[in-house]
Formats: C-alpha cells, structure tokens, sequence
C-alpha cells in the first residue's frame, strides 16, 4: 500500500514547492482509497503477505554481510516503523507504542560502528540518521557516531552539522570555532540522498530466489485500478508491469524517506553572530558552487544573502537574492518539463527516475539529464521543445 501512495502523490511531488496548487480532487479521491484499511479477507491475506516478503528482503540483506546493505536493512526497519506512526496521524487515529526493536537496532549500529576500519560514506550516513531516530536515540552511542563520521567522511562539509548544532546547543564556543574552520575547509557538500547499485543487485537476487506472491502484485493492481488520477495508458500498463514496477518502487520509496539534515543551528548562526561572517560566506560558497543536493545549495544562497543583510550590505545581499531566484527559475522550468512530459509506460518511467537517481551527477544535472532523455525520446511529436530553453540566462 505505501507503494501505491508514492505512486499517487509523486506527480504532484514533482512540481516545485514554489507552486502551492496543493492536490486536486482526483488526488483527495485517491488518498482516500489508499489511507482504507484492507476490508476483505484476500486484501488482508495479500497486506499478510507482503509485510512477509518485505521482512524477508531486510533479513536477506542484513546476510550479506555487506555494511552497506545491512545499514539499509536497518533503516528499512526504521523507516516502516516511521511510515507507520505518519498513516495513523494521517487517518487523525492516536500513535501506537512502538513495536520497533530499538534497542537491538542500537546495538547493532553501536557494534558496526565501533569494529568497522573502513565505511563508506553512504553507509555512514545511513547509519547516523538510525541512530538519531528518537526511539534508537537512547541506546545509541551518539559520540561515537559522530567521530566516525568524521574519519569516515571527514571532506564532506554536511559530516559536521550535526556536531556544530549540539555545540551550540552547549553554547560551547570553543567547539563551534573549530568546527566552523573545518566547515570553511570542506571540499563538498553530499547528503547522499542515492542508492548504490548493490542494492538494485540485491532486491533482484532476492525477488528471484524469492518472487514477491502473486497476491501481493494482484492486490496492489485492484487498488492502482481504483485511482482516478492515472490515466488509461497508465493504468493498461500496470496490468503488464505492475511487478517490475513493485520492485523498482522498493528504490524509489528507500530514497524518497533517506531524512535531509538540519541546517537551521548554522543559518541561525551565521545571521547572529558577525564575527564569524568570513567563515560563514565561505561555508555558503562551498554549498552553492560544491552541493550534489539542490536543497543545500538553495540554503547556501540564503545563508550568504543572511550574512549580507546582517553586515547591512544590501547591494551585495540583492545580488545574491536575484542569483538564487534565477537558478529557482531553471530549476522549476526543468521540473515542470519532466512533470509534463513524464511517460505513463512503466518502463520508460523507470528508466526516467533512475537518470533523477544518478549519484555521479549533482541533482540539478540530473533534472537537465531527465529533460534531454524525455526531448529524445519524444523528438517526433510535433509539440515537443527542446529543454534547452530553461537554462537560458
């Protein structure tokens, strides 16, 4: 069912936030059907079935012996107990006691934390957004988990946030010094909001050992069917893909629910304290010229027109101010490309959202990637422009 909710809600997802059209009445009618409890006893035996399969996936990847897919088995943990808590508070229904072992989560993460030499940085990071989920937060070894980040992606500036906010929380301005010149020094900013072909590799190897029943693919098909926002194309080729679809949305929705880290400490920071504004412009730089994530490099420019402001600099804050509005620009032009062009056939959407997913390429890249892999593959119909027109300065 969570699978059939991303399918709902990422059309509309996909236009910027600038645009507050909200849903329409296709997508209220929508929501509803997929926020109804399983009524039959073949919806509640294909529901049964599902959560098996998907327990089944966790602990075939927690196997692997791999830190990578382990930490991604544990978020998957993590992250269902999350979705859980947000349908209930969605139905307006009270949050239930937890059930999420999260102690033992703890332990786990504390364990491959503290014996690992080498991690990369996107298992790190994975790793540390478990720890800080609050009801693994109080078996965690938060210190120990910050340290490791550190040595493990010590380059990437988004590995100190988190120690700067507790530092000044503390008010421990020793510390923020030190963290803030490290900051100034960072030679990028990468939330890592991707996923690494092994765990593509593995879902693959799992399904096929372990094909996900047939009651599942069914189930979710009747539900898709019921939705008034697709299209009939859409619809039809559901029928012939909705499995591939399932196994693809596993990616889709591990990264639609990877947690963004909180920059309000260092923007707070940077407004109010002058005498850090050398290191804070340069953090800004660092954000808007090195960030894979357009988030980051949005909130570089309001950090650095911040600074401006604050050093009473309205010339320099307003060229800053029309710098972001124009790439805001480009960027919702690029956004409402692939919204209106994005293909109905389950295949080619596919083939779309993994160009969005590419980590080779920053995120604003891979937006102008998606326009150009839509403009070629609609080159022959006679209404098509060619996207190049929104990157026109």
């Amino acid at each position: 069912m969570k699978y059939l909710l991303f399918l709902l809600l990422l059309p509309t997802l996909t236009i910027a936030e600038e645009k507050k059209s909200g849903l329409s009445a296709e997508n209220i009618h929508d929501l509803t059907v997929m926020l109804t409890p399983a009524e039959t006893k073949k919806q509640q035996v294909a529901m049964t079935l599902s959560k098996e399969w998907h327990t089944g996936l966790n602990k075939f990847l927690a196997e692997t012996e791999d830190p990578y897919l382990l930490s991604l088995a544990l978020f998957r943990m993590v992250n269902d107990d999350s979705m859980s808590q947000g349908i209930r508070t969605l139905k307006g229904q009270d949050k239930k006691p937890s059930n999420l072992p999260a102690e033992q989560i703890a332990k786990m993460v504390n364990d491959l934390v503290g014996n690992a030499k080498q991690l990369r940085p996107e298992t790190i990071t994975l790793l540390d957004g478990i720890c800080f989920y609050p009801s693994v937060l109080p078996y965690c070894d938060k210190s120990m988990m910050i340290n490791s980040r550190l040595k493990h992606d010590r380059l990437n500036l988004n590995s100190y946030l988190q120690p700067l906010t507790l530092s000044i929380q503390e008010k421990d301005q020793e510390k923020i010094t030190k963290l803030l010149n490290l900051m100034e020094k960072a030679a990028y900013s990468d939330m890592h909001l991707y996923l690494l072909p092994s765990f593509q590799h593995a879902i693959k190897n799992y399904a096929t050992a372990t094909p996900m029943p047939q009651e599942v693919v069914d189930n979710e098909l009747a539900f898709y069917q019921k939705l008034k926002s697709p299209s009939e194309e859409a619809k039809a080729s559901r029928k012939k893909h909705m499995r591939e679809e399932l196994m693809y949305l596993i990616e889709a929705t591990t990264v639609m629910s990877f947690s963004t880290p909180s920059f309000r400490a260092l923007v707070n920071f940077c407004q109010e304290n002058k005498q850090f504004q050398s290191q804070c412009i340069q953090i800004a730089d660092i954000m808007i010229e090195k960030s894979r994530d357009e988030i980051s490099t949005m909130i570089g420019y309001n950090i650095k027109e911040s600074v401006f402001n604050a050093l009473n600099k309205p010339e320099a804050a307003n060229k800053v101010k029309t710098q972001l509005n124009a790439y805001k620009e480009k960027r919702q032009c690029l956004l409402d490309y692939i919204n209106q062009h994005r293909f109905d056939d389950v295949p080619k959407g596919i083939e779309l959202d993994r160009i969005r997913n590419n980590p080779m390429h920053t995120e604003f890249e891979n937006f102008i990637k998606q326009t150009e892999y839509l403009y070629a593959q609609r080159i022959d119909q006679t209404d098509i422009k060619n996207p190049s027109y929104c990157l026109a300065e």
